[in-house]
């Protein structure tokens, strides 16, 4: 499994999966936390997803 944890690891790291033979399994770590304000600007008449997106953002700042 290759991680890639900066912006500047993404390149290499495909490089390398597209050069492998077979399946690749690539980790990013994504920050979830500002997904809830997007997604407010982008869809404000779907209330059943923004109910679901505040739940998420909740717990993800629960976390924090």
């Amino acid at each position: 499994m290759e991680h890639a944890f900066r912006c500047h690891d993404i390149g290499p790291t495909l490089h390398k999966a597209f050069e492998t033979a077979g399946s690749v399994l690539i980790s990013v770590n994504v920050d979830y936390t500002d997904n809830f304000k997007l997604f407010k600007t982008v869809d404000r008449d779907n209330s059943f997803e923004t109910e679901l997106l505040e739940a998420a953002a909740r717990r993800v700042r629960q976390r924090a």
